[in-house]
């Protein structure tokens, strides 16, 4: 499955080529955690304050699979 992670606050240190706000597409095997994703984009889970699932706060051992995708994730049906 492909998470994305918008690139914000604290994350700017772990990105820094990347500009505020983007999103960082990542792939993940169907089920996989929030602790999961983190270790694959190389951050330490006890730097975490705050995760936000679809906006909504959520804890580090959540499931990610089977979420609605980021509106900026969404594929255009029109192709445009």
């Amino acid at each position: 499955m492909r998470v994305g992670v918008k690139v914000f606050a604290t994350l700017t240190r772990h990105f820094p080529n990347l500009p505020l706000g983007s999103v960082l597409n990542v792939e993940l095997k169907e089920g996989a955690t929030l602790e999961e994703l983190l270790k694959k984009i190389g951050i330490s889970p006890s730097e975490v304050t705050l995760a936000l699932r679809n906006g909504k706060a959520c804890q580090i051992s959540q499931t990610l699979g089977k979420a609605e995708p980021h509106p900026e994730l969404r594929q255009d049906p029109k192709g445009s």
